[in-house]
């Protein structure tokens, strides 16, 4: 039941690396340099000890109810773990999902680290840069924007005399 889960936060984990990873590449691109700086890959993820829980599980095959058939007996072996294991089970599931989010925190801080430190390296690099860079036109810009969009309308207009 827990395997599923768990492992669509270790996917979420290796996707949010990933996205942070191409946000990387793309600013070091941006900036004339190599992506050199790789972001920690998530690892020691909490293992489930199932050892922990079974010692104090203890099941006797009910011979008359295995009689009845395989639900009967899901149904009976559930019953059981509710009204006998209930308390145990909650707590060793709630232990591992504590070391579980445990791990994930520490997985992420450590992402967030690296990506802060690279993006404060880049972030001076560009700020640096930004007052070297000359002063834009306003009307140069303006009658840019203007030719651009005489020749959407041109482009537009031969597009539909076409059709």
């Amino acid at each position: 039941m827990l395997a599923e889960p768990v492992a669509a936060t270790l996917r979420s984990l290796g996707q949010t690396r990933e996205a942070l990873a191409r946000v990387m590449d793309v600013v070091a691109w941006a900036a004339g340099r190599d992506a050199s700086k790789e972001l920690p890959k998530p690892t020691g993820m909490p293992m489930m000890d199932v050892n922990e829980i079974s010692q104090f599980i203890v099941f006797e095959k009910p011979r008359l109810v295995s009689l009845l058939g395989k639900n009967v007996l899901a149904s009976h072996v559930r019953r059981k773990l509710e009204s006998e294991y209930d308390r145990a089970l909650l707590e060793f599931l709630s232990l591992y999902a504590n070391r579980l989010c445990r791990w994930m925190e520490q997985s992420i801080n450590a992402l967030r680290n690296a990506f802060t430190a690279f993006a404060d390296m880049h972030r001076a690099h560009f700020e640096t840069g930004a007052a070297d860079v000359v002063p834009v036109d306003a009307s140069a810009v303006e009658n840019d924007l203007r030719i651009l969009r005489e020749w959407n309308a041109t482009n537009q207009a031969a597009t539909i005399s076409s059709v």
